[in-house]
């Protein structure tokens, strides 16, 4: 749930909300031999307003979304821009999707 290349790493959504960050972007990747590292298909904007519950119902609504329009327009993957950082080890609650279409393998934090 990062706008990756910033905020690599576990527990996005608890390192952003305990940094006062209260937008983000979720990030649909490449999955690579590198931690959060491939390259970008498409970002979508995430508002941290409100409870984790209420965060996470938005981010499903944005993610569902975000997977029909790849695979509808099946995009060539942009490499990530600019300096990555990672987040502290924390909280292990992470949420991962990974989805299977064809021969093409992509992951949204």
């Amino acid at each position: 749930m990062t706008d990756l290349p910033f905020g690599k790493g576990g527990s996005p959504l608890q390192n952003l909300i305990a940094r006062g960050i209260h937008e983000t972007q979720i990030s649909a990747f490449r999955c690579e031999k590198e931690l959060d590292a491939g390259p970008i298909y498409c970002k979508r904007p995430l508002s941290l307003y409100g409870t984790a519950e209420e965060i996470y119902a938005r981010t499903a609504v944005i993610v569902e979304d975000m997977i029909k329009w790849i695979i509808k327009n099946c995009p060539d993957p942009i490499p990530q821009q600019g300096e990555g950082s990672f987040s502290p080890a924390g909280v292990r609650n992470r949420v991962i999707l990974r989805i299977w279409t064809a021969s093409k393998k992509y992951m949204i934090i």
